[in-house]
């Protein structure tokens, strides 16, 4: 037979083509394709790379807080493409240094600029898997954005009294800036970037951090922009991005999927396994796994693996689970690649 394998990376654990050759390796009696697959989060370059030749660059910034790292990104002819993750992503940061009201986007600003100024006019940002809850006003400070204190971080954003946007605006002339997401989240709510995203960043206070953002909008008077779809993305770059610099928002899987002919493609094959780290709530939302099992006509194709397994209702295809069907969650973080082997074992075909 014939089988795709098209699986998100297991965050912090296997990357997309890891998962991939592990399960090339286990259904060796099969014929088995591998499409490293990202929908703007971990993984975002490499799966761009799969559809076209890029060039990787080398650049000085800033984590998320505000450590010296050396960050790549890639660049096909008037395009650069970042991914978020590799500059302030959330597993960049160990669990005692993670809080999203101190954690900034600066350094992801900084790379941006670097692109700009070597001359890509285009710009396509993924920007999953972050560790923020800024706003993006870190990477806007950083692209020309002024405010009074210069601000980096959520827990500036209550302290601004003054913005303006000249230089910003300069600096961005004739950009194009793709933002390329895997939510599709408000801004603020209980569906908004804090109330939904930022537990899982290490936030203490989900209160002060929501207070901080409205402070802001409430200061530029703002009742359009915090509403639109995917202004809630990454904790709130999406509205920074199009507030500011009219970027254009869009779904990460979708943009890959039709990039790579998904349409076509999925009828050369008898299955299509995908798959991501968590299945959860927001897997039904702009996740590779929604993506694939939308696009996908013959729902009985798709095979669905994960480590952990947190949805109640189904996705309505065959889903495999490492937690709990393989072992606990501790274990499987002990042990990605033999856990995984032993669950692909379980696969009916």
């Amino acid at each position: 037979m014939k089988i795709l394998v098209i699986s998100d990376s297991f965050k912090g654990s296997l990357s997309s083509n890891e998962i991939g050759n592990i399960i090339k390796s286990e259904l060796k009696e099969h014929d088995v394709d591998i499409i490293p697959i990202s929908d703007g989060g971990e993984g975002f370059i490499e799966s761009i790379n799969s559809f076209l030749e890029l060039e990787k660059i080398i650049v000085n910034t800033y984590d998320a807080i505000l450590r010296e790292i050396e960050v790549e990104y890639a660049v096909c002819k008037t395009r650069a493409f970042i991914e978020l993750a590799k500059v302030c992503g959330l597993s960049l940061l160990e669990d005692e240094k993670r809080n999203p009201l101190y954690t900034t986007t600066y350094g992801l600003g900084i790379v941006i600029k670097d692109a700009i100024n070597k001359g890509y006019k285009d710009i396509y940002l993924g920007i999953g898997g972050s560790s923020t809850n800024d706003l993006g006003i870190g990477l806007l400070t950083a692209l020309g954005l002024y405010t009074n204190n210069q601000a980096l971080n959520n827990n500036d954003l209550k302290d601004i009294i003054s913005i303006n946007n000249m230089e910003l605006n300069e600096s961005l002339k004739n950009i194009r800036i793709t933002i390329l997401s895997d939510v599709d989240n408000i801004l603020l709510g209980e569906n908004g970037a804090t109330y939904t995203f930022a537990l899982q960043k290490g936030a203490l206070d989900l209160n002060i951090l929501e207070n901080n953002i409205k402070s802001f909008i409430n200061l530029i008077n703002d009742n359009n922009y915090p509403y639109k779809k995917g202004a809630g993305a990454s904790g709130g770059v999406g509205y920074g991005l199009m507030k500011f610099v009219n970027a254009k928002l869009i779904l990460g899987i979708d943009f890959i999927l039709d990039n790579i002919d998904y349409q076509n493609l999925q009828n050369k094959y008898d299955y299509i396994i995908t798959g991501e780290g968590r299945i959860d709530e927001q897997t039904r939302y702009g996740k590779v796994v929604s993506g694939i099992i939308k696009k996908t006509m013959n729902k009985n194709k798709v095979i669905v693996i994960s480590g952990v397994n947190n949805l109640d209702n189904g996705l309505g295809v065959k889903t495999y689970s490492v937690v709990p069907e393989i072992c606990s969650y501790s274990e499987s973080i002990e042990e990605p690649e033999h856990n995984l082997r032993k669950l692909i074992k379980k696969i009916k075909l």
